[in-house]
């Protein structure tokens, strides 16, 4: 196994159970990487999983690790190769803060979720952030818009928009929240797991000397926490 997360399986096991998929479940996992998750998922519990992954390396390992599962080369922003209401559970552990419109790769899952399916989310998050925080990501946010109107970004400022949902690659649940509800999914589980990073962090320290790479360094603080999310697409 090359899963390097906070919990590793732990909370992957937690949010599996308490969905109470059945054997033979349809499961998008969205940013699969080496496809230790969807291996887990398979052989644990029955399910049928397919992997995406915008890393062509991350994908070729996983086909090779796991040649008896599905495993593609996508993008959470965009799943216009899949059906409407085709999965059952739809899930993105430590990947939602990475994408560059987290409520786009929400609502493609909405879109590819049945009535009743389960969007489980994972990932950094800010417990308490501030107001400074939250006023520096406006203006960072409102100026963006501004040089957007006005034809002014550059390609890699088109690559890389702020968000109101993310900061240095750390989520700000509050606005997630309400708008992925607004959406049309009703939240069914919410579980802080701070105590997982910081378990995470000791191992990584141990082992490697730095969190460089794994945790932004601005993102590097007691405000910094890890939670467990479930959501539920209501039936309209």
């Amino acid at each position: 196994m090359t899963v390097k997360r906070p919990g590793e399986f732990r909370i992957t096991k937690e949010a599996i159970e308490f969905c109470q998929f059945p054997k033979g479940a349809t499961i998008l996992d969205i940013g699969c990487g080496e496809g230790d998750t969807s291996s887990f998922l398979t052989e644990n519990y029955g399910l049928k999983v397919t992997g995406i992954d915008l890393d062509p390396k991350a994908v070729e390992k996983a086909k090779a690790l796991y040649p008896h599962l599905t495993f593609k080369e996508g993008d959470g922003e965009f799943l216009d190769g899949y059906d409407s209401r085709s999965f059952d559970g739809v899930m993105m552990e430590c990947v939602l803060s990475q994408i560059n419109l987290p409520i786009e790769a929400v609502h493609e899952s909405y879109c590819v979720l049945k009535v009743g399916g389960k969007l489980i989310l994972s990932g950094l998050y800010y417990r308490e952030p501030s107001e400074a925080l939250l006023e520096e990501l406006k203006l960072t946010v409102e100026a963006h818009q501004e040089k957007h109107k006005a034809g002014l970004l550059t390609d890699e400022e088109k690559d890389h928009s702020p968000s109101k949902y993310k900061v240095n690659g750390v989520l700000l649940l509050d606005p997630l929240r309400e708008d992925i509800k607004e959406m049309g999914f009703k939240e069914i589980l919410f579980q802080d797991k701070t105590d997982e990073l910081a378990t995470y962090g000791a191992e990584i320290l141990m082992e490697k000397g730095s969190l460089d790479g794994y945790i932004d360094e601005k993102a590097q603080n007691k405000n910094t926490g890890y939670f467990l999310m479930i959501f539920e697409k209501k039936v309209k």
